[in-house]
C-alpha cells in the first residue's frame, strides 16, 4: 500500500510517494534522492500523474508539485527550473487551474504551494494550498543533476543512455549505501537495485546513530533476532566480535525478544539456540567467545541448524543480522532469500568490497533505505567504539561477570553439529536434561521453543529485560 508509483516520460522519471509530508519536507525528501519536487510543462505529463494516482492501491486524491506562489510578485514559479507558471490555460487546458469567480483558488493568509487534485479519476486541478499541509507528493528525476551530497564529491561519466557517478566522502567520514549511482533516461537515478536511496557521508557518531535506529525499527517489530556470523578474514574477526557485543548490549535479550546465534568466527563454530532470554548471560557468552576468534581455516557451513532455529518462529516475523563476506556468504544466499521471501527482516553487515554480491539479500528498512551496512575495516571499529562510548552512560551487566564458557553454558558443537564435548557440557542444566543436551541440534524440539532445557543459563528474573533497548541514543546526542 505504501509503495511508490514510478513511470518515465521523455527522458525523465516521476515517482509518486504515498507518504504524507509538508511541501518543504517533500522538497527535501526529493532532493535527498537525487530528484526535485516535480515540475510539469504540458498536459500530457499531468494526465500521466493523474492516471498513476488513481491506479495506486491508495487511490491518491491529491499531491504536492514543485510550484510556489510569490506574494510580492503575485506569480507562481517552478522551483526546479525557476520558470513562471502561466495563469491562462493553453488550448490543451494547461495549466489546469481551478478558478472561483474568475480567480485562481488560493489561500492568501498562508504560504501557498502548488497542489494537484483529481476528480472523476482523470480530471486534473491545480490550486494553491497551505504549504504546511501534509499529503503525498511527486518527485521528478533528471540525469542532468546528480544527487545532492554534503561532505563529499561526485565523479561522473557518460554511459549508454545516461550517466554514472561515484562518490568519495571527505576524510574521516563513513559512507552509507552503495558508492556508485547510475541514471538512465528510462529509470532515472538508482543506487544498487534501489531507486529510492542514495549514499550519504556521515561522521562515525552519526553513522552509529542511524544504524542503531535502523536496527531498532526492525527488531522492535520482531519476536526475536538472530545473529549469523561468518567471515573469511581472520584479521577482521576480533573487530566483528567486538561489534557483535555492542549489538547484543544495545538490544538485550528478554522474554519478549528472544535471541539466537550461529557463528563461524570462532574455533570451533558456536551455536546458541534461538530462545535465549537472559541478557546478561548472552553478553557474557559473547565476551567469552572473543578469545576463540582464532586464525584458523573456516569450517564447512551447516545450513540445516540455522533453518531449524528460524523455523521455530514460522508465522512470526524475526530479524536476521548476517555479518559476512561474499566468499563465505554464498553458502547462505539461498536460505537468506527464502527467509526474506516469507517476510523476515534481513540486515547485512559487510565490507564495502562485498556490496554487489550481498546487496540482493537485504530487505528495506528505516527511512526506506536498504538494510545493508558497508564498512572499511577501520570504519567498523570506529562505529563499534561510538556505540560503546555511549553505553557507558547507561546501566549495563557487570563487567566482572565470569565468562568461562562452561559457566555460562555455551554449547560449542563440532563442525557437523553432532554434539558437544565433555568439557563443554551444561553444568547448569537440570540433571534430567543432560542426556538430551549432548546432541543439541538433531533433537531440538522446534514446537517447544520455551523449554528451559535449552536456555543459555538457568532462569533468573533479575536479569530479564524487556525488548526496549537500554542504550537508545539521547536526543541531545544527535544534535
Amino acid at each position: 500500500m505504501d509503495e511508490p508509483a514510478k513511470f518515465s516520460y521523455e527522458n525523465n522519471s516521476y515517482i509518486i510517494y504515498p507518504i504524507y509530508k509538508t511541501w518543504m519536507e517533500s522538497r527535501d525528501f526529493c532532493n535527498e534522492r537525487g530528484s526535485v519536487l516535480a515540475y510539469v510543462e504540458h498536459i500530457d505529463i499531468v494526465s500521466l500523474i493523474i492516471e498513476a494516482m488513481g491506479d495506486h492501491p491508495r487511490e491518491i486524491a491529491h499531491v504536492w508539485l514543485g510550484g510556489k506562489y510569490n506574494m510580492t510578485l503575485d506569480e507562481w514559479r517552478w522551483i526546479g527550473t525557476g520558470g513562471k507558471i502561466l495563469r491562462e490555460k493553453d488550448n490543451s487546458g494547461f495549466p489546469p487551474w481551478t478558478h472561483i469567480d474568475g480567480e485562481i483558488e488560493t489561500d492568501l493568509d498562508s504560504t501557498i504551494c502548488l497542489n494537484l487534485d483529481r476528480t472523476d479519476h482523470v480530471k486534473p486541478h491545480f490550486y494553491g494550498l497551505d504549504c504546511s499541509s501534509k499529503q503525498s507528493f511527486v518527485c521528478k528525476i533528471t540525469c542532468d543533476i546528480p544527487p545532492p551530497i554534503e561532505d563529499g564529491k561526485w565523479t561522473c561519466s557518460e554511459v549508454i543512455d545516461g550517466r554514472q557517478c561515484l562518490l568519495d566522502c571527505d576524510n574521516g567520514l563513513i559512507m552509507t549505501g552503495i558508492k556508485n549511482v547510475t541514471c538512465t533516461f528510462q529509470n532515472g537515478w538508482t543506487s544498487g537495485n534501489n531507486p529510492m536511496e542514495f549514499p550519504l557521508c556521515l561522521q562515525p557518531k552519526a553513522f552509529a546513530t542511524r544504524m542503531i535506529r535502523s536496527l531498532s525499527q526492525d527488531i522492535q517489530k520482531s519476536s526475536g533476532y538472530y545473529l549469523l556470523l561468518d567471515h573469511s578474514s581472520s584479521g577482521l574477526k576480533p573487530i566483528l566480535m567486538e561489534f557483535i557485543e555492542r549489538i547484543v548490549t544495545s538490544f538485550p535479550a528478554s522474554r519478549n525478544l528472544k535471541f539466537g546465534m550461529t557463528t563461524y568466527l570462532t574455533n570451533p563454530p558456536t551455536h546458541l539456540p534461538f530462545n535465549q532470554t537472559d541478557k546478561c548471560a548472552v553478553i557474557s557468552a559473547i565476551r567469552s567467545l572473543q578469545n576463540n576468534a582464532l586464525d584458523t581455516k573456516p569450517a564447512a557451513v551447516n545450513i540445516s541448524t540455522i533453518q531449524k532455529d528460524i523455523s521455530i518462529y514460522n508465522g512470526r516475523r524475526i530479524s536476521i543480522i548476517a555479518v559476512m563476506d561474499s566468499k563465505r556468504g554464498a553458502a547462505y544466499a539461498d536460505a537468506l532469500m527464502q527467509f526474506k521471501a516469507v517476510g523476515h527482516h534481513i540486515i547485512v553487515v559487510a565490507l564495502r568490497e562485498d556490496a554487489e554480491a550481498l546487496l540482493p539479500l537485504a530487505t528495506i528498512g528505516f527511512d526506506r533505505r536498504i538494510n545493508l551496512f558497508l564498512f572499511e575495516e577501520a570504519e567498523l571499529a570506529a562505529v563499534a567504539n561510538e556505540i560503546k562510548r555511549h553505553e557507558r552512560k547507561r546501566s549495563r551487566c557487570s563487567d566482572n561477570t565470569k565468562t568461562d564458557s562452561t559457566t555460562v553454558g555455551i554449547n560449542i558443537p563440532t563442525v557437523e553439529y553432532h554434539g558437544i564435548t565433555e568439557t563443554n557440557r551444561y553444568d547448569t542444566i537440570p540433571s534430567e536434561s543432560k542426556e538430551e543436551s549432548s546432541s543439541l541440534a538433531p533433537n531440538l524440539k522446534t514446537e517447544e521453543p520455551e523449554d528451559d532445557t535449552w536456555k543459555l543459563v538457568p532462569h533468573n528474573p533479575l536479569t530479564e529485560s524487556t525488548a526496549k533497548r537500554e542504550t537508545e541514543f539521547d536526543e541531545e546526542e544527535e544534535s
